[in-house]
């Protein structure tokens, strides 16, 4: 019988959270890289590390030809040669600068593969700034690594780095590099319109329902996350909770706040029998950890109510009899949401509608 327990470590555990593990560090895995390092033929050499994920390493480097410092980021070996990152930077790489958002999107200075023990890695190179090393330095703090151990005293072998870099303290940056507008940076799980892939990485709780059920993905669906990014915005927590099966608590929460869906979302939810009847009652088990509840949308606006203080302007509560949204920015916001937040992503708000809302239209992000 095959055993249960999780596969031996190779490495010793990080002492801080700051760095990624170096059991990331194999076949198919990351890049192993070190500060001083020189990649595409001694073009780029390593300054510093900016952050990691789940499926990348990011750094600073110092363009060695245009005498500026640029953002590096190394996919896992393989993953990122077939999609469609590259693609999309390269086609918006070419769009007019007076185009309406371009001045959101940062431009893609340069892309190769990267050659290693783990593979072949995927790296894109996006501008950053024209300092020199010791204001580089000066403003963020020199870089602290930490020994990569095995654990079983064996050397550090080539697919593994020698010391793993802890990402640098971008606070820091911040007065050297307050801009007025927030930059569009990471496009790993972008796709053109008319390719749109058959699943995305969308967190649950940011997908729209033809999303978690894999019906398909379209503008809508982006629509659909910006409701659920602009309530957490306001509300300080995210607007569908998920806690302990993510896709299944999620769509629970839709149904609590939305009623039942369309049958082709409805029929496709195998487990709905769990916790529905056939006309999308609740249906109250023994084991139900946590009771469901109805909590439709206009409450859980309102809930919002003690984050907003009073700001002294008139609403005509005549007109939105039995209502008791304090604030015209949560009228706003409510009438925003409930038209975001509906099942047929076809009947939803398209983006040039959402954007010249009320509740969107007093942002400039024209």
């Amino acid at each position: 019988m095959a055993s249960t327990y999780p596969p031996k470590r190779l490495y010793r555990i990080p002492r801080s959270t700051n760095a990624e593990d170096p059991e990331l560090y194999k076949a198919s895995g990351f890049h192993p890289v070190h500060i001083g390092d020189y990649l595409k033929g001694g073009r780029y050499r390593i300054v510093h590390k900016l952050g990691y994920g789940g499926s990348s390493t990011v750094w600073l480097a110092r363009d060695c030809l245009k005498n500026c410092y640029v953002s590096l980021k190394i996919s896992k070996a393989n993953i990122g040669l077939g999609n469609k990152e590259v693609s999309v930077l390269r086609h918006l790489a070419q769009t007019k600068s007076d185009y309406t958002g371009a001045q959101y999107v940062m431009k893609l200075r340069d892309d190769f593969i990267l050659s290693g023990p783990n593979g072949e890695h995927q790296c894109i190179l996006e501008t950053f700034d024209s300092w020199s090393d010791e204001q580089l330095y000066e403003c963020m703090g020199r870089p602290v690594t930490e020994e990569v151990v095995r654990l079983d005293g064996q050397a550090i072998e080539s697919c593994a780095p020698v010391y793993i870099v802890h990402s640098g303290d971008l606070s820091r940056l911040e007065q050297r590099m307050m801009v007025s507008k927030i930059l569009i940076v990471d496009f790993g799980a972008s796709y053109f319109i008319n390719k749109p892939p058959l699943k995305t990485t969308t967190p649950a709780q940011y997908a729209a329902p033809e999303v978690l059920r894999s019906i398909g993905v379209a503008p809508s669906s982006d629509v659909w996350a910006l409701g659920c990014a602009a309530f957490e915005i306001c509300a300080g927590y995210t607007l569908f909770k998920a806690l302990f099966n993510p896709r299944q608590d999620v769509m629970k929460d839709m149904i609590s706040m939305l009623g039942k869906p369309p049958d082709n979302i409805w029929k496709m939810w195998e487990e709905r029998s769990r916790y529905f009847d056939e006309e999308g009652h609740a249906v109250r088990r023994t084991e139900q950890v946590i009771p469901f509840q109805t909590y439709p949308l206009y409450d859980r606006v309102r809930d919002m109510a003690r984050l907003y203080p009073a700001d002294g302007r008139t609403i005509d509560m005549s007109e939105l009899p039995g209502w008791h949204l304090e604030t015209v920015e949560l009228v706003q916001m409510h009438d925003f949401l409930s038209k975001v937040f509906v099942f047929n992503p076809v009947s939803r708000i398209s983006v040039q509608s959402a954007l010249g809302h009320p509740f969107l239209a007093q942002v400039n992000i024209q």
